[in-house]
This record gives structure tokens, sequence and C-alpha cells, in this order.
């Protein structure tokens, strides 16, 4: 944010103080500057404060979206399902300006498989359109949808499980990937195997059920990052990044320099600090943050234990090689550097002033080292053959990255999950055409209400908050489920009038489509292909 505003405004980076504000979701979006060097020079020669704040259409126009792509996939197996030889082709729309994320696309497309053969070549195409971003993994899921489809296609022909398509497939250290790389982890087959003994997954499908089962891939990055942390007279820690808060980096922060201190969670106040605070820390992004950041905070905090350490031998008069710091406290490493009591470090910082000074440090640093992650879910639907609606009976996903504690990460996927469900409404709802002056509109996401608290029951997408507050489907009498016949339970908190309107609207629309023959909204069998009402059970 400082470098390149300025870089913009053309002064110095010291001239400038970057205070990071509360941004909530990041998603790749906001790794660059579009408004802040205008409103940088506008307060300059108003010499007052100024605000500026984009329209919706303006976010579209100008900040960029995801690219759009078009993937050409070809898998080779044999009937076994041992995949020989993979080929893909790309082209990715990166708007009016080049620096589309094709390269991304082509090295994350097969990361998830150990596949002896693989070819994978990518285009970018120029065009009288927005510039593109960074969306959540750049470039990486428009591949991994083609791949992961042409693999649910592949396990339906070979009549195999798809997830055990993938676990006979699965990619492991040292296996070559695209891009003269190996793999330098493990932990995928893990991810298969706990999806497949997920209950969920045993359920049988019901009529007019599928199952879809796709996997994903990002490598990640390091980069410069740097981190202060001090212990106040309380016996409390504060740890300071400059990395804005995108995803719940502060618990992550606080949870390393709590297992670093050997101290409770509770003891640790993590802060987001401004330019002149701590040391310079790159981009904030999902792909680093936890892992460079993270980094930085261990690397700090092993600071100040050293000093907890120095100060308790001198507090004992013995060589600080003969004190351990354990579970939060200075203990001597053996009876034969003599019989102290443990200094905690409350105590240690309570007395700070009267044997040296207060205790603190920072550190900043070039990180590598990275791990790439690994993520898969199956979601099962329901589609009404009448009106192609589409309902979300459950989803489940499960990931693995570098070092993620699984509790702070639970509400990660699911929430990922209502996200997709959201754009993927408003994209259905706005690319039906033909809809006539005097039709009613469908309900638009603007219309939608907020999306309640991510579910922290692990990443079992079930109750979560659906786009519309919709009626779920549960069991009545003699019901085990969805199906004709059984009575249907109101969503807690849900407006069942919202949920109406909108199924009849979506019944409306789908029975003028079919009388006005309106080519661009049919199946090939005459059915709506999609429709913007979404659930969840």
């Amino acid at each position: 944010m400082r470098d390149q505003t300025a870089a913009y405004a053309g002064i110095q980076n010291g001239d400038i103080r970057a205070i990071p504000a509360e941004i909530g979701g990041g998603f790749g979006g906001k790794t660059k500057v579009y408004l802040e060097p205008v409103a940088m020079m506008l307060s300059k020669k108003a010499g007052r404060p100024v605000k500026m704040v984009m329209t919706r259409e303006e976010v579209f126009r100008a900040s960029g979206p995801a690219a759009g792509t078009r993937t050409w996939v070809k898998i080779g197996a044999r009937k076994d399902g041992t995949i020989t030889a993979v080929d893909l082709e790309t082209w990715y729309q990166s708007g009016a300006f080049p620096g589309g994320p094709f390269v991304n696309g082509c090295l994350c497309a097969f990361s998830c498989y150990g596949i002896p053969n693989q070819r994978s070549v990518g285009y970018e195409v120029v065009s009288n359109r927005p510039m593109v971003a960074a969306y959540c993994a750049p470039g990486a899921p428009q591949t991994n949808f083609a791949v992961e489809s042409a693999l649910d296609v592949l396990a339906k022909t070979l009549a195999m499980d798809p997830a055990d398509l993938r676990l006979k497939n699965v990619i492991h250290i040292g296996d070559p990937m695209v891009g003269n790389r190996k793999m330098t982890h493990e932990g995928f087959s893990e991810i298969l195997e706990t999806l497949k003994a997920h209950p969920a997954y045993k359920r049988e499908l019901g009529p007019n059920q599928g199952r879809g089962f796709a996997a994903g891939f990002w490598h990640n990055t390091g980069g410069d990052s740097g981190a202060t942390a001090y212990v106040n007279p309380d016996g409390t820690v504060t740890v300071a990044t400059g990395s804005p808060d995108i995803g719940g980096s502060r618990a992550s922060m606080a949870l390393m320099a709590a297992d670093t201190f050997g101290i409770p969670y509770e003891k640790v106040r993590a802060q987001v600090n401004d330019t002149t605070s701590v040391p310079y820390t790159f981009v904030t992004g999902g792909s680093r943050v936890t892992f460079a950041s993270g980094k930085a905070v261990v690397s700090a905090c092993s600071k100040v234990v050293q000093q907890l350490k120095e100060r308790a031998a001198k507090i004992w008069q013995v060589e600080v090689d003969g004190v351990d710091w354990i579970d939060g406290e200075a203990r001597p490493s053996s009876s034969n550097i003599g019989e102290f009591e443990s200094l905690t470090l409350k105590e240690l910082a309570q007395s700070a002033t009267a044997t040296g000074g207060h205790f603190g440090s920072s550190h900043a640093e070039f990180m590598t080292g990275h791990a790439p992650g690994f993520s898969a879910m199956f979601i099962d639907v329901e589609v009404d053959p009448e009106t192609g609606r589409t309902t979300v009976l459950n989803a489940v996903a499960a990931g693995r990255g570098p070092g993620d504690p699984s509790r702070l990460c639970r509400g990660s996927d699911p929430g990922r999950g209502r996200l997709g469900r959201r754009l993927g409404a408003e994209r259905r709802l706005h690319l039906r055409p033909g809809r006539g002056a005097g039709e009613p509109e469908l309900p638009r996401l603007l219309d939608a209400g907020r999306l309640g608290p991510a579910d922290d029951r692990g990443s079992d997408c079930r109750g979560a908050e659906p786009l519309l507050p919709l009626r779920r489907q549960g069991r009545g009498r003699g019901g085990h489920g969805l199906g004709p016949g059984r009575r249907r339970q109101r969503r807690r908190g849900g407006d069942p009038a919202a949920h109406d309107l909108a199924a009849d609207r979506a019944a409306e629309v789908a029975r003028r489509d079919r009388q006005l023959g309106h080519p661009g909204a049919l199946s090939p069998s005459g059915r709506v292909l999609a429709i913007g009402v979404v659930s969840t059970s």
C-alpha cells in the first residue's frame, strides 16, 4: 500500500505513514491500490481529509474481476484407474492490459496427482474488458474446475468411486510436477481418506440427486515480513505485525506467540500496526501471511525468550546456558546449576525495571521454505426436474496446509462455500436472457441478508447461512430427509415469505421461458438450467 501509493504519487516511501484499517475478507482483490493515491493527492491540495468510495459498478469496472477462462483437458488412464498422461490448454481473459494469472493455472492444474506425463499450455487473451485482478489462489481454480470435472467424468466411465480414483493417483514427495518442480510435502492422501470416512459420503443418493467431488492445490509463497513482540508489566504479551487481518491472522499470530512463550493463548494480544511501528511487510494475502508473518512472530518471540533467560541468569548469577525456558517460566537446566525457584513470565515482567529493563524485540526477514496447501470437498445436490432449482443437500470440505491449527480453520472452507454459493447465484440471476419488461425479477444478491457466523462444528457446511432466508427441508413423520410427502421445517430465524416469493418467481420465470421458447435459458431437454435460488440443509 505505502510503496505503490508513493510510486504513483511521486513521493518518498518514508513520507507516507500507512495505517491499516479493518477490511474484512481480502480474497486477493485488495493487493493493489485504487483510490488511495488519488485521495492522498486531493487531500494534499485541499488541506483536509478526503474520503473516496467506489460505487458497485465502479468496483466491477476498475478493481478487476477474476480472469474468465476457456480450458481444454484430455486425460489418459488404464482400466484400473491409473492415470498415465494428461494434456491441458487454457486461455485466460486478462482484459485491456496483460497480467492474467495463466501461469498459476498451468502450474496448479495437476499438482494434486503424480502423473508421469504432463503437458500444460496457457495463453493470455487481451481484449476490451476490465483488467483482471487476483482472486482466491489467482488462476488456479479455473483450470482446477476443468481438471476435476474431467476426473469425475473419468471416474464414472471407469465405474470407480471418485475418491478412490484420486487416491490411486495421489502425488507423493519427489514426484515431478509441471514447471520442472518436485513435490516436497505429503498430506493429500489423508485428506481424501478423511472425506471417504465422513458419514455423509456413505449416504445413498435419491432420485434427482447427485454428488460432485473435487480437489485443489495452491503453492503459497513467502516474502518479506516483520514483527515486534514485547512483554507487558502484567505478564501479558503483545505481538504486532504489518499484515492486516483478512482471515483470522491475529488469532494465528497469537497462537504461535503463545506456543513460543509457553503461555496460554488468552495471555497474548495480537495487533496490526502502521508502517512506522513494525518492520517492512510485503503484501497481505492468504498465500503468505500465516506462514511468513508467523515466522517473523516466532523469531521475535524467541528473541524475547532469550532476554528472559538472560535476566533469570542475571538474577541467579549463573551462565545463561544454565537456564531453560519451559511452560512460560525460567528454570535451572539441572541441579548442578543450583537450587532456584522458577521465575514465571509475570514475575520477571513485574521486576523488569529493578533488574535491568523491560523485554521486547523485533524481527524482519525474507521468508522462504513455504509449503503447499491441499484441499478437497464433496457436495450433494438435488435438482428439480421441472424448474431446474438446485438444492445443496450437504457440503463437506477438508484441507491441509503448513501447520494449520484445525480449530482455528474450522470456518474457513464453509465460509468459502457460502461465498461461492452467493456469487454463483448472482451470476445465474444476471445471465438468464429474454426477461420481458413486465416480468418480475428474481431476488438479487444485494437483497440478500448478511452471512451468518462460520459453522464451528468442523468443515461440514450443514447449518450455514443460505443466500436467501429459505425454508430448510427436514424429517417429518416417517420421513428420512428429502422427498415427496415429507413435512418441511422452517429454518430458524428465516423469513418464509422471502422463500415463497423467490420460489414462486422462479417457477413463474421457468414457465414463461418455456412458453416463449428462450433457448438461452433452456437445457437440451427444454428445462431451465439455473435459477437464482440457493438452499442448504
